[in-house]
């Protein structure tokens, strides 16, 4: 077995060489950061492999699988002995696992690359099981940072809880919050961005009930109002809602929770670096036009997903407060802390000396796969 870690661990690479020399090198090869961080793990250590790392409620029959496409996997524990997987946590079920390359081309680690996201998939789909992985070494973290929650928060979290909804618009809400929320833990940046696009398209579609709901009832029995028919003309939408397609319900509820048609530009007007608005990018996202092989369009997506989550959690909050106003409940901006470590490998992912970071053990802990 030839890789840089022993089973079970994940260290910061040693190296003492020219890091930046080597970065500069791997960025004008590639701009898919998953092929950066191979490379340069490859680079750094000599080893022509991919390391990952699995945890989950799958429990797999052997010391150690080895699969035709050259993907090991290893079950390990967080301490230094014999996993005992009967009776733990489904969560603390943990694999080490690797591929071994061929050749170390750009194109070679790119198949490499697939072939582990491939049989993951194939795992999860075929087993019914849920499991998360991660590769060790990445180019960019993507993790967010955590919120600093001040008094303004929890002022905020208390005026939501005041609000007397029915229990008929709390499961419409909680619908919506479900989707946005399934999201924000998705590692594929597409399907994040598609169940994102499925909380806003499920709330705005839930106006238009027979029923309505909240106080958009009035604002939408408002539509036959001469003034705000020639402003829906004058954005293509019909005047009459029972001829509403699914964007035309979400521009109508947009102008009616936010009073301007800003938030409804953000999502069907304005464009991106790519000439594409949120709504085209959903719309190739489901019918094709996006390749998720594909580093631009993946960071095309992940910027959009950005300013798509954003929008959709004003949303959901303007809707459960009764439409007041998120900023009135914060007088400062809000902020976000990311804490680097000395005892996580994802933070250290290079050193000059092992001796020089704090922690004593490597081994895998399961929230280092997230």
């Amino acid at each position: 077995m030839r890789k840089y870690n022993p089973v079970g661990e994940w260290r910061p690479i040693v190296f003492e060489g020219d890091v930046n020399s080597i970065l500069a090198d791997i960025r004008s090869s590639t701009n898919d950061e998953r092929v950066m961080g191979a490379l340069f793990y490859i680079r750094t250590t000599n080893y022509n492999v991919i390391e990952f790392a699995v945890k989950g409620s799958l429990v797999l029959p052997h010391k150690e699988i080895n699969l035709p496409n050259n993907v090991h996997l290893i079950p390990i524990s967080e301490e230094d002995q014999e996993p005992t997987f009967p009776g733990r946590e489904p969560s603390k079920y943990m694999y080490d696992g690797w591929i071994e390359l061929l050749d170390t081309s750009v194109d070679s680690v790119t198949r490499a690359i697939q072939e582990i996201e491939w049989t993951l998939g194939l795992l999860g789909s075929s087993f019914g099981c849920r499991f998360e992985w991660v590769y060790k070494y990445q180019y960019v973290n993507h993790k967010p940072g955590d919120l600093m929650v001040t008094e303004s928060h929890i002022d905020l979290l208390r005026a939501m809880l005041d609000v007397d909804h029915t229990m008929e618009d709390r499961i419409k809400i909680q619908s919506a919050l479900d989707w946005y929320v399934s999201a924000k833990g998705m590692k594929n940046v597409f399907n994040r961005f598609l169940a994102t696009w499925s909380a806003l398209e499920h709330i705005c579609s839930s106006l238009f009930s027979e029923d309505g709901f909240l106080s958009l009832k009035a604002e939408l029995s408002q539509l036959k109002d001469k003034r705000i028919t020639e402003k829906l003309a004058d954005k293509n939408i019909p005047s009459d809602k029972k001829n509403f397609s699914t964007n035309d319900k979400i521009k109508v509820a947009l102008m009616c929770i936010f009073k301007s048609d800003q938030e409804m530009k953000e999502i069907f007007t304005k464009k991106n670096t790519g000439g594409n608005t949120l709504a085209n990018i959903r719309n190739m996202l489901s019918h094709g036009g996006i390749r998720e092989g594909d580093a631009d369009d993946l960071l095309q997506v992940r910027t959009a997903n950005h300013v798509l989550e954003r929008l959709v959690s004003n949303i959901l909050i303007k809707i459960t407060l009764n439409f007041k106003d998120v900023d009135d409940f914060f007088k400062e901006p809000r902020s976000m802390v990311i804490t680097i470590t000395t005892d996580d490998p994802r933070a250290s992912m290079v050193c000059s000396d092992l001796r020089v970071l704090s922690a004593k053990s490597w081994r895998i802990k399961p929230d280092w796969i997230e």
